[in-house]
């Protein structure tokens, strides 16, 4: 699917705004559409917009300082490994680099069980200085990433049980080259990443529950941060 053009870009075109120069801190939903493509993501759980007395901070994760890693599945197995950053540069997609201060993650993932869905994962690890900027700034980038992309209703905040606490900003979008497509970022102390889901059969805004997939984009965001 050519979802593996989409997201590339978005995180390093906008490097200098998302990461601090520190040198110190350089460094399933898938097919689980069972009732067609209407279906929920796998990931139960339910999200919630923030109030204000909520904690924007995980929960007990201190100063931890944490990396992106693209394990062989996500979402609990709804997704397995496609391509990583080398395979998609040996396919001729124009992948990113690391900068000072921001190591670049990218990978593809297709549905374990689907031949219709695709998961396009961008992100750095590094020192996050302004996250809110940061999660505008990769949404910013991947509209302008080419395609025709419209964004369709307007960008979502939401904070699932899963997330801990960081906000989960997601955005529905359109465009010549996938259709419809959940789009989803997050972005903490130190990582930040954005993630599409395409699904073939999307074939109307009404298909796509931004709220679920904030619940999904929660849990891949648990399953690919590690320790430092």
């Amino acid at each position: 699917m050519v979802a593996s053009v989409v997201l590339l870009g978005a995180i390093v075109t906008g490097g200098v705004m998302l990461f601090s120069g520190d040198d110190e801190n350089k460094n399933t939903q898938a097919d689980r559409d069972k009732n067609g493509p209407t279906a929920a993501p796998a990931t139960p759980g339910s999200s919630q917009s923030p109030s204000q007395d909520e904690e924007s901070k995980d929960e007990g994760e201190g100063e931890q300082k944490m990396k992106l890693t693209t394990p062989k599945t996500l979402d609990g197995g709804a997704y397995t490994m496609d391509k990583d950053r080398e395979g998609l540069k040996k396919e001729g997609v124009a992948v990113g680099e690391s900068q000072a201060g921001a190591e670049y993650v990218v990978a593809r993932y297709k549905g374990s069980s689907s031949a219709t869905s695709v998961l396009m994962l961008e992100g750095a690890y590094g020192l996050v200085g302004d996250q809110e900027k940061a999660r505008s700034t990769m949404f910013k980038n991947f509209e302008g990433s080419g395609g025709g992309t419209q964004i369709i209703g307007g960008r979502r905040t939401f904070r699932p049980s899963e997330a801990k606490g960081t906000e989960i900003e997601c955005e529905l979008s359109k465009s010549s080259s996938i259709g419809y497509a959940p789009v989803c970022t997050w972005a903490d102390s130190s990582t930040a990443a954005i993630i599409a889901y395409a699904n073939a059969k999307f074939s109307s805004a009404s298909d796509v529950n931004l709220s679920q997939y904030a619940d999904t984009t929660a849990v891949i965001r648990n399953e690919v941060r590690k320790p430092m």
